[in-house]
């Protein structure tokens, strides 16, 4: 909200106290949760069960760069 307000874009009345009011408790109380070395485990887990391919090292030798397609590493 600060950038947009820098920039010059106007905000809605009412938007920074919805903001402080609500989102922010909310974020407040999930944080924990998601930080968490529990849940960071349970997403590993899921991640290699789900994307068995990406946790492999790529054959960089096999992969031929360019502009037309750099993420491919």
């Amino acid at each position: 909200m600060a950038y947009l307000s820098v920039s010059g874009v106007k905000l809605p009345d009412g938007v920074e106290i919805f903001t402080a009011g609500v989102l922010l408790p909310i974020n407040s109380a999930f944080n924990p949760i998601l930080y968490s070395p529990y849940i960071e485990t349970k997403m590993i887990y899921l991640w290699k069960r789900f994307c068995p391919n990406r946790n492999q090292t790529p054959n960089r030798d096999a992969i031929e760069l360019n502009a037309s397609a750099p993420f491919l590493w």
